[in-house]
């Protein structure tokens, strides 16, 4: 799976403002409210929550991928970078600096192991997290995933 085919460069992030688990959740579904990509952003957070209260997906080494399935059409995406990091409840209890949020159709099982699996294999990488955190600006982290995705797909 190709990620930038359902994550834009307006859907990067590089500065999260939020400091709180929810508060995260919330700004960044509000980005994609903005990019009219979902109609109902509150039924859209209560469908992320609801997926974090049966386990954090916050997976380690200061990656959480939430994700739900929710009331959109086709896969969306968001990745977003927490300059000081936030509390996830993370397996390691390290605090979360890199996010990538994606929400799938309801009816879309496959599609939505597939993005997932691929978003993890991409984020396990040491030395692609670092560059993600040292990119300038969201430009910048953009052309990163691109170029990984690229090389590794």
């Amino acid at each position: 799976m190709n990620i930038t085919n359902i994550l834009s460069q307006e859907a990067v992030l590089d500065d999260l403002k939020s400091r709180q688990k929810m508060d995260v959740i919330v700004e960044m579904v509000g980005i994609i409210k903005s990019m009219n990509k979902i109609q109902n952003s509150d039924q859209v957070v209560k469908d992320l929550m609801a997926r974090e209260s049966l386990g954090s997906t916050g997976i380690g080494y200061g990656v959480a991928i939430p994700h739900a399935k929710t009331d959109v059409t086709d896969l969306v995406a968001l990745l977003g970078r927490s300059k000081l990091g936030v509390d996830f409840d993370s397996l390691d209890g390290i605090p979360v600096k890199l996010f990538f949020l994606l929400l799938t159709p309801k009816n879309s099982t496959g599609q939505h192991l597939k993005a997932l699996a691929r978003i993890s294999n991409l984020l396990k990488d040491k030395l692609f997290r670092q560059e993600l955190l040292e990119a300038e600006d969201s430009g910048a982290i953009y052309k990163i995933i691109k170029r990984e995705n690229n090389s590794t797909h």
